[in-house]
């Protein structure tokens, strides 16, 4: 994985092929910030594993199937929908 950026993930470079922190799926997809994709992560929209105690990873085909639904799209986010969800 090129460009590791966190400590936690340098220790596991065998476990790890085929994913990507959340700084470089910003980076790859254009964002400025990955806090964006924490809170998709708290929201269920973004699958991903956590690294240690800070750290986040998502696979290659998560940050595909994310990129093909999610991006260009405009934030109409119904929070509503999202508390029935967590309820469920």
């Amino acid at each position: 994985m090129q460009g590791v950026s966190s400590t936690h993930l340098s220790r596991y470079p065998e476990e790890v092929k085929g994913y990507m922190t959340l700084e470089e799926m910003a980076a790859v997809l254009g964002l400025k910030n990955p806090s964006t994709l924490r809170m998709q992560i708290g929201r269920g929209v973004l699958a991903a594993e956590r690294v240690g105690k800070r750290a986040w990873i998502v696979s290659d085909e998560e940050v595909e199937r994310y990129r093909a639904e999610h991006l260009g799209k405009r934030g109409n986010y119904d929070h509503t929908t999202a508390r029935r969800k967590k309820r469920e």
